[in-house]
């Protein structure tokens, strides 16, 4: 394709006879009304339908209908779709722009083949343009372009118009638009209030009546959305509380009220005594008021009150030909009272719907569930449960007993090490005695010496010299006794039955150990002391004498109470925490526990409020990072 043109005249080919009937093409569009669901579909038809009358390989539409945007393409033939997709967009692009009929002409080079672009508006029944149709016309060397391009534009307007009857039928088909008409009307209003406002005083032109006032049933009551000729409705005013009470009569009796009754009114049933429509009445001095329902999915949704100075009381069928003409509008006044709604007032809404639904014969299950529910809902407010903090504990040896060197000397053995069980007696480890040894060898010389000295001296009558020696035989039996207790020393035995939690000397046999050198540190067997590390935010509720219970990690399946015996004022930094230590007893009398084991332990701090147990960590720590 070589050149492109734009056609807008006229020209004297004939049709070319390959095209379907007029009349065909006009009696399926009114066969569709019928048949489609929706707009959309018909729109889609619509194309479908078009490009078969025009043996076009490829068509497309594009519209806007009220808020919903129907865009399609349609093809047909050997040809690929994407080779006429892009220009043909863009061509209903420009068409859509444009808003009349337009045609494009495209030529080979050889000038033998011929291809054209059609488009033509369609409408909203209203007038204006709505969207466009684009239609590919392809092997025209005998075409009439102006008179297809009329031919298209005839088929787009008569498509517009049936679009405004899918989905009636022929009896009824008022009754069927009429709703989608007022739902679109409604749709034009951001609040019920605008709505209603021009409801009621369009209707108060057409009926001629002096007052015209429609309010909206919200559960029992009535919430007056316009009263005509009012920009503003005061609630409190004592007019409008008198027509709220009539309202209200109207939507709990759920018929039309006329007061005074018309003849049709008495001759069809004896007149019910509507006592709020007589008041409001004789104090508005006016010659009748009516009211009558609206109702929506069978629901009585809002109610239209009227009240006119002449004319008589109003008739049955006239309040019945109004209710034609407004009812309609009630969905679209639910619509967007609820769309216009704030949250609180969706919240109070939604809840007020759950127990009026609640309060209806049936739905056992629903109000069981409800009740559990309201039930839960109160215990979560107002009950109490048992408060309890989890944390990390350590075993510890309720008493140990701590060996040390006597005085410094040599390691000769040391065969008891961490974690072996020992009685009262046994051997723990034993210090060289070689150099005590000697000295004893050293002082026994001396003693036998200072011994022959006192002999001699009380041989030779020389009392002086045998005291003197005396006072050496007492100092070298001192001394004697002082090593004699140092060699029973140097044997490091167990001072009570228990296990050996701290103590490995095996690498320190031969070594130099000073006096006060930590050796052993004994446990009496299965008594222990838990170490239970408590959080800042847990330690003002953490006190003696809690209870609670403790799990090891070696055995969680166990569990074992215990009791706080008190909590330390320092804290201190473990698992890179600051926390604080509390020390508690535990009732446990087992083999298998040892020093070091950790587990957890839940403390029973008391009763405390479920709401409070719940929520008090997301509170604190709102309070501590927010300052809330």
């Amino acid at each position: 394709m070589t050149s492109i043109h734009d056609q807008t005249g006229t020209s004297s080919k004939p049709q070319r006879s390959g095209y379907a009937q007029d009349t065909d093409v006009l009696q399926e569009l009114i066969a569709l009304t019928h048949e489609v669901p929706s707009h959309s579909k018909f729109m889609t038809e619509l194309l479908k339908t078009t490009g078969a009358y025009f043996n076009s390989p490829y068509a497309a539409i594009h519209v806007r209908y009220a808020s919903e945007v129907i865009q399609d393409d349609w093809h047909r033939g050997p040809t690929n779709p994407n080779f006429w997709k892009a220009h043909v967009q863009d061509f209903l692009t420009d068409a859509l722009a444009e808003v009349k009929p337009r045609a494009k002409l495209l030529k080979s080079k050889s000038g033998v083949q011929q291809v054209a672009y059609l488009s033509a508006p369609i409408h909203d029944p209203a007038g204006p343009a709505i969207g466009a149709v684009a239609v590919v016309v392809s092997d025209i060397a005998d075409l009439d372009l102006t008179h297809a391009l009329m031919k298209l534009e005839a088929i787009c307007r008569f498509g517009s118009f049936c679009a405004e009857y899918v989905g009636r039928q022929s009896d009824d088909h008022r009754s069927v638009a009429q709703p989608n008409r007022s739902m679109t009307r409604g749709a034009t209003y951001a609040t019920p209030h605008e709505l209603a406002f021009a409801l009621t005083n369009e209707l108060r032109t057409k009926l001629g009546c002096e007052l015209v006032a429609l309010g909206l049933a919200r559960f029992q009551s009535i919430d007056i959305l316009s009263i005509s000729g009012l920009d503003r409705v005061a609630p409190r005013s004592p007019g409008v509380v008198r027509l709220r009470a009539a309202m209200e009569e109207c939507f709990d009796a759920g018929t039309d009220i006329g007061h005074p009754m018309s003849e049709e009114w008495t001759e069809a049933s004896p007149a019910p005594a509507y006592r709020l429509h007589a008041r409001w009445l004789q104090e508005s001095h006016a010659a009748a008021v009516a009211s009558l329902p609206l109702r929506a999915n069978g629901e009585i949704r809002a109610i239209l009150s009227l009240r006119r100075e002449d004319g008589g009381p109003f008739r049955p069928d006239e309040l019945e030909s109004i209710r034609t003409q407004v009812e309609p509008f009630t969905p679209a006044l639910v619509l967007t009272s609820r769309a216009s709604r704030g949250l609180l007032r969706h919240g109070v809404d939604t809840v007020r719907t759950g127990i009026a639904g609640l309060t209806r014969r049936g739905h056992g299950m629903r109000k069981v569930v409800a009740l559990m529910l309201f039930l839960g809902a109160m215990w979560f407010a107002f009950g109490t449960t048992n408060y309890g903090v989890d944390v990390p504990v350590v075993v510890r040896p309720d008493e140990a007993r701590l060996l040390t060197m006597p005085f410094d000397g040599i390691l000769a053995e040391a065969p008891v090490v961490q974690g072996d069980k020992v009685k009262k007696g046994d051997v723990l480890c034993r210090l060289d005695t070689r150099e005590l040894l000697a000295q004893q060898k050293q002082l026994q010389a001396e003693l036998a010496v200072a011994q022959r000295r006192r002999d001699q001296g009380l041989a030779e009558r020389k009392p002086v010299d045998a005291r003197l020696a005396e006072a050496d035989i007492n100092l070298v039996q001192s001394r004697l006794a002082m090593l004699d207790e140092r060699l029973e020393r140097t044997v490091i035995r167990s001072p009570l039955d228990g296990v050996v939690v701290e103590g490995d000397l095996r690498q320190a046999v031969g070594a130099t150990l000073t006096r006060g050198q930590t050796l052993y540190r004994i446990s009496p067997p299965n008594v222990w002391r838990l170490e239970l590390e408590i959080p800042q935010y847990a330690a003002a509720d953490v006190s003696a004498p809690l209870t609670g219970i403790f799990a090891s990690q070696a055995r969680p399946e166990e569990q074992y109470g215990f009791t706080v015996k008190r909590l330390l004022p320092s804290a201190v930094q473990r698992r890179n925490k600051t926390v604080y230590i509390a020390e508690a007893t535990i009732n446990a009398r087992n083999d298998w526990m040892r020093p070091g084991m950790e587990g957890t332990a839940r403390v029973n701090v008391g009763p405390r409020r479920v709401c409070w147990v719940m929520l008090h960590g997301v509170l604190d720590y709102l309070r501590v990072h927010l300052w809330l």
